[in-house]
């Protein structure tokens, strides 16, 4: 199921290899108090010295810091002490090699102590008690993404939505139920007294983890999703009252190594993309859409296939894709950021199951790369409003996978070629705001899929081709939607306008 209820007792235990396991002693040592900023309670009713002293251990080995001494406002440090003293699960950790004196209570694998902390830390450094809604009332299937959206266009196009009619391709893993609605356990607030995969936000699965003494699998209910969108998956309807800010916890995220999906999108999160999540190995689907997150893109993993952070802050260059390395990446949206430099080459080479390409409103310069035909099944590609330069190379015109192209509002130039026929899936293709020249070419006849050609505002010249008007005003069917410079009144002081006979007015601009 997803979400199993789990009966520690009848699971080996499993101690991470990082932990030192811990052996009792006649005399027990104390713990530090030489020079802590804050320090917990004497031992209580809920556990014993043995049992706390693994409890810290666990805990150290996952913040990758002594947690005795943090200060009192440390998310960790907060976390820590709800689940060692007021977590009402009253969960002890399962102490190896087994002491006698563990008779009372629910006794834990170090895997699920260590998993419920990292949950409480996430919940404390995200501001969890401003999570308001129910996990009934998040975008469950469908909050994946962002809304495409234009930014900076003309007069007469304020702002382009993505096809209405176009489907984003849900995850191919059958197991993805992350809220789930035929699910036989329902949901409880974070920090409730069930376990944790039955707190709302969270996914699991049953998962072998580890091999006993006796050389049995060790299976254990670990976390595989977290999500806790802001809005739907348009940026639009935002869950009332719902406050996610702060920071992520890197070091803790990153010690969730099952994790395979983290939604967050249309939040309030600040800080950088933590490197330690994007390394996870099981990690496929990241959506930090519409946060307030700073610094550069992450190094990401093979495995990851989907990768929204669009309307963000973030800046810097592209991760560089490692040549030895084949990725799997799927969509990579991170428009309406900051990003420079150029667009890697080994994008072509080593993302060959790249479908949507996304990078919209930032600054990336340079060329397009001659790689980019290796992409063969990219259908979506968008790099307007960049800083983007020179001739279309000769391998884009091989591009043959492509439907939807935008390149608009960056500084190509010389001539679109006849070869730009051979692009026969082409739906949409907007070349305006730029530099280009020359004839514009008859082989645009020959997209008999195409509905939108813009053209404007570039350095076009000369009549256009008969044939071209069967295309803007055809004897059945649409026309094509087109806009070029035609009105020769508007183009008075310069002779870079085209002539078009067949044209109406609100196609000449």
């Amino acid at each position: 199921t997803a979400n199993p209820t789990v009966s520690p007792t009848a699971n080996p235990t499993v101690s991470p290899t990082a932990n030192p396991t811990v052996s009792p002693t006649a005399n027990p040592t104390a713990l530090p108090t030489a020079n802590p900023t804050a320090s917990f309670s004497p031992t209580t009713e809920f556990l014993d010295v043995l049992e706390r002293t693994a409890a810290i251990d666990i805990l150290r080995s996952i913040s990758e810091i002594d947690i005795t001494q943090m200060k009192d406002e440390d998310p960790r440090f907060k976390a820590a002490i709800w689940l060692m003293e007021k977590d009402q699960a009253n969960l002890k950790v399962k102490l190896d090699p087994p002491d006698h004196r563990q008779i009372h209570g629910e006794f834990v694998s170090a895997n699920r102590y260590a998993q419920r902390y990292i949950l409480a830390v996430i919940y404390f450094a995200l501001n969890g008690n401003e999570w308001a809604g129910a996990a009934s009332t998040a975008d469950g299937n469908n909050s994946f993404g962002g809304r495409k959206r234009r930014m900076r266009g003309d007069e007469r196009i304020n702002e382009i939505m993505m096809d209405k009619n176009m489907k984003i391709p849900s995850k191919a893993k059958p197991h993805r139920r992350v809220l789930s609605e035929d699910s036989d356990e329902p949901k409880h607030p974070f920090l409730s007294s069930v376990h944790e995969c039955n707190w709302e936000f969270v996914g699991c699965e049953m998962t072998v983890i580890g091999i006993d003494k006796e050389g049995n699998k060790v299976r254990d209910s670990v976390v595989k999703n977290i999500v806790l969108p802001g809005a739907d998956s348009n940026g639009e309807n935002p869950v009332p009252g719902r406050n996610v800010s702060g920071k992520l916890p890197g070091k803790e995220l990153g010690k969730l190594k099952y994790l395979e999906e983290i939604t967050m999108n249309h939040n309030k999160l600040a800080g950088s993309i933590p490197t330690e999540l994007m390394a996870l190995d099981d990690l496929y689907w990241v959506d930090f859409t519409g946060n307030d997150m700073t610094g550069t893109v992450p190094q990401f993993g093979e495995g990851l296939q989907y990768l929204y952070m669009g309307d963000n802050d973030l800046s810097g260059e592209l991760p560089a894709f490692e040549e030895s390395k084949e990725y799997q990446m799927t969509h990579l949206w991170i428009y309406n950021n900051n990003l420079s430099g150029s667009i890697p080459a080994t994008m072509g080479t080593n993302m060959k199951h790249m479908t949507m390409l996304l990078l919209y409103g930032n600054e990336l310069s340079s060329v397009l790369p001659s790689t980019m035909d290796m992409l063969t099944s990219l259908t979506w590609l968008d790099l307007a409003s960049n800083q983007l330069s020179g001739n279309l190379p000769d391998e884009f015109y091989s591009s043959t996978s492509l439907e939807n192209v935008y390149l608009n509002y960056n500084w190509f130039w010389g001539n679109v070629r006849p070869r730009i026929k051979n692009l026969v899936n082409l739906k949409e293709l907007w070349l305006d705001n730029n530099y280009f020249s020359g004839e514009i070419t008859s082989g645009y006849r020959f997209l008999e899929e195409l509905t939108s050609l813009q053209l404007h505002n570039n350095s076009f010249t000369g009549e256009l081709p008969e044939v071209f008007c069967d295309l803007v005003n055809p004897p059945s069917g649409a026309p094509l939607d087109v806009t070029l410079n035609c009105n020769r009144q508007l183009h008075t002081e310069w002779q870079d306008y085209v002539e078009c006979n067949c044209c109406t007015e609100s196609q000449c601009i």
